[in-house]
């Protein structure tokens, strides 16, 4: 496997792999938000990859914080690319 960027990764010898992403994101504002996350592979959304996770919101001077840890699954062929979306 090799990472050519941010959240993309070439595969080199198939097979089905474990991909793990841990994301730390924060928020500034008084409202909660949500980000939603998935897989892709070779440019393709894979179906049932897809997460959403809440961000809390800000509390005082205090921002809210968020640390999200997704795991994947994903059979491949030798030269796919899989990134996180």
């Amino acid at each position: 496997m090799s990472s050519q960027s941010s959240g993309v990764i070439t595969i080199t010898n198939a097979g089905t792999y474990r991909i793990v992403a841990e994301l730390a994101t924060s928020n500034t504002t008084s409202a909660n938000y949500t980000i939603s996350i998935w897989l892709a592979k070779n440019g393709t959304n894979i179906a049932g990859t897809g997460s959403k996770y809440d961000v809390p919101s800000k509390h005082g001077s205090s921002d809210g914080y968020l640390i999200a840890v997704a795991n994947f699954f994903v059979t491949v062929a030798a030269g796919d690319y899989v990134e996180l979306m």
